[in-house]
């Protein structure tokens, strides 16, 4: 695989190079698809701790399954493209943070973004797109139920 072009890896989740690599992903999703792109960086740890519930989230509500979400990352760090849309056109800052596009036509501004390695929050804004989209009907059972909120003071 070339870094000019996106390349699917084994794990489910596509690698993207470039912004013509973003579009293309989004016409093959059609107006009532849902993408989600990791945006990252090679060494960054939190990205590396999201890798596994990635994966799983791939295998739950990715291609092949009722929720049919397409999983996308970008290294910003893996060329000068790479660069350009993860800084430029995903306007990342932090790492990790992930975007999800979407139904409605689906188009070139994501509907959710999120900074951060937190793997329920990642899965809800997921079930949310995908309940929108294609109805309660097209979940899996939730993989990362959120953490309990403490109540009281500190």
């Amino acid at each position: 695989a070339t870094a000019t072009a996106a390349t699917a890896a084994a794990d489910g989740i596509v690698d993207l190079f470039s912004s013509a690599d973003l579009d293309a992903a989004l016409a093959a999703a059609g107006p009532s698809g849902i993408t989600l792109v990791l945006s990252s960086v090679t060494w960054c740890r939190p990205c590396r701790t999201l890798a596994a519930p990635l994966r799983k989230l791939a295998a739950a509500y990715g291609p092949g399954t009722p929720s049919g979400v397409g999983f996308y990352r970008v290294y910003g760090n893996a060329s000068p493209d790479a660069k350009a849309l993860f800084r430029d056109r995903l306007g990342t800052r932090v790492t990790p943070t992930w975007f999800i596009f979407g139904g409605a036509g689906g188009g070139g501004a994501p509907l959710h973004s999120h900074s951060g390695a937190n793997k329920a929050k990642l899965e809800h804004a997921v079930r949310e797109a995908v309940a929108a989209v294609r109805g309660e009907g097209a979940l899996p059972e939730c993989l990362y139920p959120p953490e309990p909120k403490a109540t009281g003071g500190w």
